[in-house]
């Protein structure tokens, strides 16, 4: 069977791989976006609780988005496993931020278990983020497979027979090249031949 035959697989594969690679930051950009949002809109109008979470989305925010990156266009699978683990451990520190400072008050009558309410923001993330993993995860594995394939990544079989061809003609018959060396060592020794002048004329 020819390698060519799985071409338009291959290529409809190579294509959903990609709309996933670029989805998947989209995703992390917008969650770390929102966090960082909703901790810094607190911390201007609620209570001093929201510095703990607007420190918190200082670092959990650009986390996520580097490592959902990574795990995306660099086809890292650890990056990609690390962001559901580090909502996971950002679960745990907002819970703790939630017992610890929920009667931190800015304004006597204003009062709002701010590090609870990121906690489930933190929550929703977390199990989209752990779905997303293991699509992304699935992903890397596909392009790994199609990146040792014949064709990739265009899968075309007018681009791959000229690919063939280029390479056909940059490797010469052994025979070839023999006659080519003597064909360039033969006029050069023509060329230091000399006549007798009698002959010449």
């Amino acid at each position: 069977m020819s390698d060519t035959t799985n071409f338009a697989k291959y290529s409809d594969s190579l294509r959903k791989c990609n709309k996933i690679f670029n989805l998947v930051p989209i995703f992390y950009i917008l969650s770390s976006v929102l966090f960082f949002i909703v901790s810094f809109l607190f911390l201007i109008t609620v209570n001093y609780s929201s510095l703990f979470t607007f420190i918190d989305g200082l670092i959990y925010a650009p986390a996520i988005c580097y490592l959902g990156f990574r795990g995306a266009y660099h086809k890292h699978d650890l990056a990609a496993i690390a962001v559901p683990l580090l909502s996971l451990i950002n679960l745990g520190v907002l819970k703790f931020g939630a017992k610890h400072l929920m009667t931190w008050k800015a304004y006597g009558s204003v009062s709002m278990n701010v590090p609870q309410f990121c906690f489930y923001i933190c929550f929703v993330i977390f199990i989209v983020s752990s779905f997303i993993a293991y699509i992304n995860i699935k992903a890397n594995n596909q392009y790994r497979f199609l990146e040792r394939q014949v064709g990739f990544p265009y899968f075309n079989e007018r681009t791959e027979e000229q690919r063939v061809e280029k390479i056909r003609r940059d490797i010469k018959d052994p025979y070839q090249r023999e006659y080519e060396r003597l064909m360039r060592t033969s006029a050069s020794e023509m060329t230091g031949i000399e006549f007798p002048e009698s002959i010449s004329k």
